[in-house]
Parts: C-alpha cells; sequence; structure tokens
C-alpha cells in the first residue's frame, strides 16, 4: 500500500511497540526449531551467521536424501515431506519452486509483459537468462521447502506451536524411508 489512512497508521504504531518483543520470541522460536532439525540427518535448518540476527521471514530448510541415507531425487523427497508434513497439519509451502531465470517472463523476454526491451551492446540478456547458470539455486529449491507462510509467518506463532512443529517434523522424518518408498512408487 503506497499511502495509508490515519487507521491504518494507528494501528501500524500500535503494532509497532510490540515488534521488539515479538522478534526475539520468533528468533528464540528459530533458534528452537534450528536445533531440533538439526539433530535430524540430512536435515539443514537455517543458519544465521555469528554476529548476525534475522527476522526469519522465511523458515527454509533444506533436505539432503544422501546424508539422510535415502536413493531418491530431492525434489521427490521434497515433495513427499510437503504431503506428509501437511498432512500432520504443519504449514508448508515452497516459496519459490524454480530460479527466477526460469520463470516465463524472463523466459518469454516480451516487452509487452513488462520485461525491458533489448538494447545494442551491454547485458547478454538470453545468457543471464539462462537457468543452468544457477546451479545452486535451482538445488536449494528442488530440495527445500518452507515451514510457515505468508499467511501463517513464524514471528506469529506461540512456543507451543513452534514445539509442535519440531515433534511432526521429526516424527516424519523418522519414517523417511517409507516415506520415500512412497514418494518412487507414486512417480511411477
Amino acid at each position: 500500500m503506497f499511502r495509508g489512512n490515519e487507521m491504518m497508521a494507528a494501528f501500524a504504531r500500535a503494532q509497532l511497540s510490540r515488534l521488539a518483543e515479538r522478534t526475539e520470541r520468533c528468533r528464540r522460536n528459530a533458534e528452537r526449531l534450528s536445533h531440533a532439525l538439526g539433530e535430524l540427518p540430512g536435515v539443514s535448518p537455517p543458519q544465521i551467521p555469528p554476529g548476525r540476527t534475522s527476522v526469519h521471514h522465511k523458515f527454509r530448510v533444506k533436505l539432503d536424501p544422501a546424508r539422510a541415507g535415502l536413493d531418491i531425487a530431492p525434489d521427490r523427497l521434497r515433495d513427499a515431506m510437503v504431503a506428509a508434513l501437511r498432512a500432520e497439519g504443519l504449514e508448508v509451502v515452497l516459496w519459490q519452486s524454480a530460479s527466477l531465470p526460469a520463470q516465463s517472463v524472463f523466459q518469454k523476454r516480451d516487452a509487452s509483459g513488462g520485461f525491458p526491451a533489448p538494447r545494442s551492446g551491454g547485458t547478454d540478456v538470453a545468457r543471464n537468462y539462462d537457468p543452468a547458470r544457477y546451479p545452486n539455486t535451482n538445488a536449494l529449491l528442488a530440495g527445500s521447502l518452507v515451514l510457515f507462510s505468508q499467511s501463517c509467518p513464524l514471528i506469529a506463532q506461540s512456543d507451543e506451536i513452534v514445539h509442535r512443529y519440531a515433534e511432526a517434523f521429526g516424527r516424519v522424518w523418522q519414517s523417511r524411508s517409507r516415506l520415500a518408498d512412497w514418494a518412487a512408487r507414486a512417480a511411477q
């Protein structure tokens, strides 16, 4: 929203007074969740570099089938985990399933769709928007999921909800071999 009204400004001001407390609770919950998930083989929760902080707008969890002792493609494991975690009642999303260069607006490169018209000289647009140039991004998106969502963000969750997420994730992960078998059968 570019221009708000007085009511929205008053609401925002009241919420800002609680921002520090909510952000700290979110940080603690993310730390607890990261610790619990980090104990699981092949699961990598977000890592915050020393001396840095995060508001954990997105809580992306990477899944590594090989480290988990599984012979399954990362995207198949990810999709099976999403289905299983949702069955447990968890809010789980992909949030970007393809790198930006792979999205249709960048592949079409159509000026009528908002993409800048090609200019002579300068950047090689076709080369820069080749999805194959971004293997790390593609691998991350193929092998990860996001806990919580835009409508259900981590910052709004209670300690109890975060604890239930950690328990449910661990319960599903303990059955990862059966989950991988199910995913392999479903793909046939």
